[in-house]
């Protein structure tokens, strides 16, 4: 008698592992999202992720938001977010094993910088490694060369001044400055500089221009202005205070740490 209900039991175990072969199983474990790239012209995202073994189905949303339902691929495209903010990815029915990533910029900051002229540093960097705004000397050392994605001046030479305009250049615009302190120092990086945008704070802006990019661009305080640097990241630059005294520029930046993405 025992041996017959030993048997039925493994015939019942035998059904119910058929049974879970033929449906999506349960997995254990967590989404891994390997990082987000721009598509659409910088105008979209696209995330990636790895996922545990045998998952097959997964969702993903934006900002709180179901967009993608039971995704069969370990990638979606969002093609019009609209703007930054964040993603979860997870399998389908599993909470638990979300990942997220998010593609909103870093902090607004408030630094300052001197004219090429000026008694203090110059140059504005964009670190994406450290996520953070950095600023430079931009004398004859070569070492912020590889650094340095814009920076503020007249144009004009030291016994000129600190008059106006200024402009926010790029860094390769100080072989033509007649302020800079070393003319045969070359191998400053190629940034470009829209005009200004239409917003009014910088906090509010959600994407910046696809074209319309200069050399440099002559500033407006408490305009706002998009960096396009040498690497295809975009930065933006608000100065808030201009000194005609001494060439000192108060100022508001942020930038997008995902190579090529204008959403912000």
């Amino acid at each position: 008698m025992k041996k017959i209900l030993a048997l039925a039991v493994l015939g019942i175990a035998a059904v119910g592992l058929i049974y879970m072969e033929g449906c999506s199983p349960i997995v254990e474990g967590k989404i891994k999202i390997t990082g987000a790239e721009a598509i659409k012209d910088g105008a979209g995202v696209k995330v990636s992720w790895d996922a545990p073994e045998k998952t097959t189905k997964f969702n993903v949303y934006f900002d709180g938001k179901l967009i993608g339902d039971k995704v069969t691929t370990e990638y979606y495209e969002d093609k019009k977010p609209g703007k930054a903010g964040e993603y979860w990815v997870e399998v389908a029915g599993n909470e638990n094993s979300r990942d997220k990533f998010s593609t909103e910029p870093i902090a607004v900051v408030s630094k300052e910088v001197y004219e090429l002229n000026g008694a203090g540093v110059s140059g504005i960097e964009f670190s994406v490694s450290g996520k953070a705004i950095n600023t430079h000397s931009m004398g004859s050392s070569s070492s912020t060369r590889d650094k340095v994605d814009c920076f503020f001046t007249n144009f004009k030479g030291k016994s000129e001044g600190f008059g106006t305009p200024f402009s926010l250049a790029s860094p390769d615009q100080c072989s033509k400055d007649a302020g800079n302190t070393d003319p045969s120092f070359t191998g400053w990086k190629k940034s470009a500089i829209s005009k200004a945008l239409e917003e009014s704070d910088i906090e509010k802006v959600v994407l910046v221009p696809e074209k319309g990019y200069f050399n440099y661009t002559d500033v407006v305080v408490n305009s706002i202005y998009a960096v396009e640097t040498a690497e295809g990241y975009y930065g933006l630059v608000m100065p808030t205070n201009i000194s005609t005294t001494n060439g000192k520029v108060e100022f508001k930046a942020t930038f997008q740490p995902v190579k090529g993405l204008r959403l912000f």
